[in-house]
């Protein structure tokens, strides 16, 4: 069974030096391109280049969009619902039979 991806990509721009990725740009190898005869190989050689430096200096994050809220969502199951999550998530970062027993 193949996922098809259903969020949102961003780059994470946090650890973000643009000196560095300026400095990185001029040592992409674009005589690769020059093999090529078309146009559309050529864009497509400059394009996976140029992803390559700016993944390594800015990689894509992923995450989900919430969903639209349904009309019987109350701001009390909505923190409940959360609340969960959050016991969830310690839960499975530090398997105890406590946290267990909490979640």
């Amino acid at each position: 069974m193949v996922r098809t991806w259903r969020g949102t990509r961003t780059r994470n721009i946090k650890r973000f030096d643009r000196d560095s990725f300026l400095d990185d740009l001029p040592k992409i190898p674009y005589s690769v391109m020059d093999v090529f005869d078309e146009v559309d190989d050529k864009l497509f050689v400059f394009e996976y280049l140029y992803n390559e430096v700016l993944d390594e200096h800015a990689p894509l994050k992923q995450f989900h969009v919430r969903g639209g809220h349904v009309p019987y969502m109350t701001a009390e199951w909505r923190k409940a619902i959360r609340h969960r999550n959050r016991l969830w998530k310690k839960f499975t970062k530090n398997k105890t039979d406590e946290n267990y027993a909490v979640f």
